[in-house]
């Protein structure tokens, strides 16, 4: 979740949507050339973050690149 705060600016995931998390997960897996397993744990996370803790949905997740 820092690494997605930092590169949105540092603005709060309350502030962020369905766009910015999609823009991260492609980033990381783009960009950042992350394993799979990691793009999974940060799926995860966010999937967490914003359905327990934020009490918002995400179920156009599974259309991200893996």
């Amino acid at each position: 979740m820092r690494r997605f705060i930092l590169f949105h600016g540092e603005r709060h995931p309350r502030d962020l949507g369905p766009p910015e998390v999609d823009v991260f997960l492609t980033h990381l897996a783009v960009q950042g050339q992350v394993s799979s397993a990691i793009q999974i744990r940060a799926e995860s996370a966010f999937l967490f973050l914003y359905r327990e803790v934020l009490g918002t949905e995400l179920p156009w997740l599974d259309v991200t690149i893996r």
